[in-house]
Protein backbone atom coordinates (compact mmCIF):
# COMPACT_ATOMS: atom_id res chain seq x y z
CA UNK A 1 0.00 0.00 0.00
CA UNK A 2 0.94 3.27 -1.13
CA UNK A 3 1.93 6.09 1.75
CA UNK A 4 1.36 9.83 1.00
CA UNK A 5 3.78 12.14 1.12
CA UNK A 6 4.38 14.17 3.95
CA UNK A 7 4.79 17.90 3.61
CA UNK A 8 6.80 19.80 6.26
CA UNK A 9 9.54 21.85 7.71
CA UNK A 10 13.66 20.24 7.87
CA UNK A 11 15.92 21.50 8.51
CA UNK A 12 19.82 21.28 9.49
CA UNK A 13 20.77 19.83 13.22
CA UNK A 14 23.25 22.61 13.15
CA UNK A 15 21.39 25.58 12.00
CA UNK A 16 19.97 28.21 14.19
CA UNK A 17 16.04 28.63 14.95
CA UNK A 18 15.21 31.70 12.88
CA UNK A 19 14.48 34.77 14.30
CA UNK A 20 10.86 36.15 14.84
CA UNK A 21 9.69 38.95 12.69
CA UNK A 22 11.37 42.12 13.01
CA UNK A 23 8.70 44.81 14.78
CA UNK A 24 6.82 46.99 12.44
CA UNK A 25 8.16 50.04 12.02
CA UNK A 26 7.39 53.15 14.11
CA UNK A 27 3.83 55.09 13.02
CA UNK A 28 6.18 58.73 11.67
CA UNK A 29 9.37 56.93 11.43
CA UNK A 30 10.54 58.18 8.13
CA UNK A 31 9.16 59.90 5.11
CA UNK A 32 5.59 59.45 4.45
CA UNK A 33 5.55 59.74 0.77
CA UNK A 34 1.65 58.21 -0.04
CA UNK A 35 0.99 62.20 2.11
CA UNK A 36 3.25 63.73 -0.04
CA UNK A 37 1.69 62.08 -3.31
CA UNK A 38 -2.29 62.90 -1.63
CA UNK A 39 -0.59 66.70 -0.92
CA UNK A 40 0.79 67.15 -4.48
CA UNK A 41 -2.43 65.45 -6.33
CA UNK A 42 -4.82 67.74 -4.23
CA UNK A 43 -2.75 70.92 -5.31
CA UNK A 44 -2.99 69.74 -8.84
CA UNK A 45 -6.38 69.26 -9.00
CA UNK A 46 -6.86 72.47 -7.18
CA UNK A 47 -5.16 74.59 -10.14
CA UNK A 48 -6.89 72.97 -13.10
CA UNK A 49 -9.39 75.40 -14.74
CA UNK A 50 -13.35 74.59 -14.43
CA UNK A 51 -14.46 74.45 -18.66
CA UNK A 52 -17.86 74.33 -17.75
CA UNK A 53 -17.57 77.15 -15.24
CA UNK A 54 -16.48 79.03 -18.23
CA UNK A 55 -19.41 78.48 -20.47
CA UNK A 56 -21.65 78.23 -17.41
CA UNK A 57 -24.62 81.43 -18.28
CA UNK A 58 -25.73 81.46 -14.55
CA UNK A 59 -22.61 83.37 -13.36
CA UNK A 60 -24.65 87.08 -13.22
CA UNK A 61 -21.97 89.04 -15.30
CA UNK A 62 -23.01 88.53 -18.22
CA UNK A 63 -24.69 91.68 -18.25
CA UNK A 64 -21.79 93.43 -16.77
CA UNK A 65 -19.15 92.02 -19.30
CA UNK A 66 -21.83 93.71 -22.17
CA UNK A 67 -22.00 96.82 -20.75
CA UNK A 68 -18.42 97.71 -20.28
CA UNK A 69 -17.75 96.61 -24.16
CA UNK A 70 -20.34 98.93 -25.19
CA UNK A 71 -18.75 101.53 -23.13
CA UNK A 72 -15.43 100.61 -24.39
CA UNK A 73 -16.59 100.97 -27.87
CA UNK A 74 -18.04 104.58 -27.02
CA UNK A 75 -14.42 105.52 -25.32
CA UNK A 76 -12.87 104.32 -28.68
CA UNK A 77 -15.46 105.97 -30.80
CA UNK A 78 -14.64 109.20 -29.41
CA UNK A 79 -17.96 109.57 -27.44
CA UNK A 80 -18.14 110.82 -23.92
CA UNK A 81 -19.78 108.64 -21.65
CA UNK A 82 -23.40 109.71 -19.91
Amino acid sequence: MATPQTIGRHAHPKAKPEQPAAAAPEPGAGIDYLRLLDDQQTATLATRINYTALTSKDTGRHGEDEQSASTHGAVLAGEEQS
